[in-house]
């Protein structure tokens, strides 16, 4: 978006970078594309991924949530997510992730969705 920003109620944007979402595709499904993007990207950084490695995830906000449930459809089963917030972390033992202490498991990969150290300056 190069004019009126993402919050406008109208802007301007390329027409090749608009898409037309399928019927079937409901608001709420439509709305995960972008996150969903974010750990597909993520997935192909990363590959291969061996069934049967210890994965950290830490957070379990969206990002962290969907890479949990992508893990899950490709069959890692030792997922583990570190997630401070309890309403979060019900959530996860909703979707069957393990949440557990894990002082003495060896990581192979580490996930941490929080994003980057920086951010807007304080006024």
């Amino acid at each position: 978006m190069w004019l009126d920003g993402g919050w406008a109620e109208f802007c301007a944007v390329p027409a090749d970078q608009i898409f037309k979402l399928p019927e079937n595709i409901t608001l709420k499904q439509a709305a995960l594309v972008e996150p969903l993007s974010c750990v597909a990207h993520g997935w192909d950084c990363i590959l291969p991924i061996p069934i049967g490695s210890n994965i950290l995830i830490l957070g379990a906000g969206i990002i962290g949530n969907l890479w949990a449930s992508v893990l899950h459809l490709q069959g890692h089963r030792r997922v583990i997510v570190s997630e401070p917030q309890e309403g979060r972390r019900k959530l996860l033992q909703k979707l069957g992730t393990e949440l557990t202490s894990f002082n003495y498991i060896i990581f192979n990969i580490v996930i941490n969705e929080k994003g980057p150290d920086r951010g807007v300056p304080g006024r």
